[in-house]
Formats: C-alpha cells, structure tokens, sequence
C-alpha cells in the first residue's frame, strides 16, 4: 500500500514540475474569417495563424464555433487540427444554419498545456439571397361601411424583417382607386414605415393601398393585406354614402326625437 501511494505522489509531483518547466504556446491568431465577415457556404473554413512554443513542443489546435442563442447545431468543436504551413485550418464538420450569426475561437496545445482562448470572431452564414419577409399595411385599415374623415392620413405599415445580414430594406406605397390598382399613384424609396402623403384625397372615395418591400439585391415582397377604406362626404349625415332626403330626416331625428349623433365631423 505504500508502494502505491509513493508512486502516486510521484506521479502527481513529477506532472507539477513538468507543468511547471513548460511554458504553453502562444495564442493562435485569427486570421480568416475577418470578424462579422459574410460567408456564402454553411461550413466555413476557419484559418488561424500558427503559434510557437517555447519548449519547441509539437502544437495541435482547438477550434469551437457556436451561437449564442442555442440554435443547433451548436457548439461544434475542432480537435486535434495539424499545422498547414504557416497557418492552421479547419472546415466546420456540420452545415450551419443560414442567415444566422455564429462565434468562433481557437488555442493551442503543446500536449502539456494549452493556451489562452483566441479573440473570438463573429461570422453570417448566407448562401442564398432572401426578399424581405411579408409584412401588415395597417392604417388607413379596411373601413368596411364607416369613413376616414383625414383626408391627408399618414399611411403606415409593420417593419418588413430582412433575412440577409446587413441588407436594408426601403418601401413603396401604392394608392389606388380600383382594387387591380390601374389608377394608382405611387411614392417611392420610402425608408420609414409610415409615410404622409402630399395631397388630399377626394370626398366620398373608395382607396386601395399596399406597401412593397425591396432590398439591397433588388428582392421584394409586398404586404399580405391590401387594406381599402372610403373617404367621408361633406353632407352625409347617416353614413350611407349618399346625399339625400334620408340624411335630413336622420338629422330630425337627431335634434327633435333623440335619435344618434350625425356620422361627420
């Protein structure tokens, strides 16, 4: 029994002095992927700088590359990666999820101890162009059989989502009197989501309106709903659309017989 614990503190003592004789490599230095670089394959080639020993150990390299919102697959390790020269490579082994922001580093080890972490680098995964998600026109909504008595609105509309990094999106509202929109005007390179518009609609109007999204590569997707709405008109007491005997008889009511408030402004 005390054979064996002598050997063992050997073991432990000689392992201490040989850590504390060696001196780890140097860290590895990022070298490609430039960091929140655009990469058009999902399994990216990471390339580090080679580092030195001072003890003139041999050196294998340690990659990992992960997300930092949990997405699978995450995180990948790289092990045991060989020099290629002056530099140490080393292709991510799965596909990566597109249009998504992954983080990488690498270390060094001398097979006694390892290095400090590199810097870590940031990479997008993008291999295909993608047109900006579909997106809600909200005001003017569909008015159905009320009105919009505003008859410059402000037009507005949810923010169109880019997939693509670093792609901006800019609109296009569209205002017609027909719904196949062959009477429309339009106003372009909006960069906001909410727009008022330079003249004044018409009394007792049907509009149709929609809003395209286009981006950086020419791609585009027009909002899922093409909202219409109707503009009110100056003596139209009941709401109906129409001048008549029956908006005066609607007043009547209103002022004699406690009937409800006219349906303008």
């Amino acid at each position: 029994m005390r054979v064996i614990i002598i050997m063992e503190i050997t073991v432990i003592v000689l392992a201490a002095v040989s850590m504390a004789a060696n001196t780890p490599p140097t860290v590895p230095v990022p070298l490609h992927p430039e960091d929140s670089s655009v990469v058009d394959v999902l399994q990216p080639t990471l390339v580090t700088q080679i580092s030195t020993d001072a003890d003139f150990d041999s050196i294998s390299y340690f990659f990992v590359l992960y997300d930092k919102d949990s997405l699978l697959p995450s995180p990948i390790y790289g092990e045991y990666i060989g020099e290629q020269g002056d530099s140490v490579v080393w292709t991510v082994s799965e596909p990566l999820c597109e249009n998504w922001i992954f983080f990488w580093k690498a270390r060094a080890y001398d097979f006694v101890q390892y290095s400090d972490w590199s810097e870590e680098r940031a990479v997008w995964i993008n291999t295909d162009d993608d047109p900006p998600w579909t997106f809600k026109a909200i005001y003017p909504p569909d008015t159905g059989y009320s009105f919009i008595h505003d008859l410059t609105p402000e037009f507005w509309w949810e923010r169109a989502l880019e997939p693509d990094p670093f792609d901006s999106v800019f609109y296009t509202l569209y205002i017609a009197t027909d719904s196949e929109f062959q009477t429309v005007v339009t106003y372009d390179s909006i960069w906001t989501t909410e727009y008022e518009i330079p003249f004044s609609l018409e009394f007792g109007k049907q509009y149709w309106w929609k809003v395209k999204a286009t981006d950086n590569s020419g791609l585009f997707s027009y909002s899922w709903n093409t909202p219409d709405f109707r503009t009110w008109t100056p003596g139209d007491v009941n709401g109906d659309g129409m001048i008549n005997i029956m908006d005066a008889v609607y007043i009547i009511n209103y002022l004699y017989k406690g009937g409800p408030e006219p349906r303008i402004r």
